[in-house]
């Protein structure tokens, strides 16, 4: 399997090791998996401030290696985070 990776900083590449790691990725019989994590969580889970893991997860997301979606309603502080589509370079 080739995969295109962007150029990405080094808070860009601990998100993204986090989500290979708790995220399974999906075959093609199953339909794609998805964690629901604060950003809190997830920024004290790697090392990095609010903000930069804010940052880093729109770099991820314009890259199309995830797709983080908010939460609505009473858990409006959570993120839904699954799997991008792979581009070719």
């Amino acid at each position: 399997i080739e995969l295109y990776l962007p150029r990405l900083r080094l808070a860009e590449v601990k998100l993204f090791l986090y989500s290979c790691n708790h995220i399974p990725v999906p075959s093609p019989s199953t339909t794609p998996a998805s964690i629901s994590v604060t950003v809190q969580e997830l920024a004290a889970s790697v090392g990095l401030s609010r903000d930069m893991s804010m940052k880093a997860l729109r770099v991820l997301e314009r890259e199309k290696l995830i797709i983080c979606d908010r939460l609505r309603g009473r858990i409006a502080n959570r993120y839904r985070i699954s799997w991008g589509t792979f581009r070719a370079p």
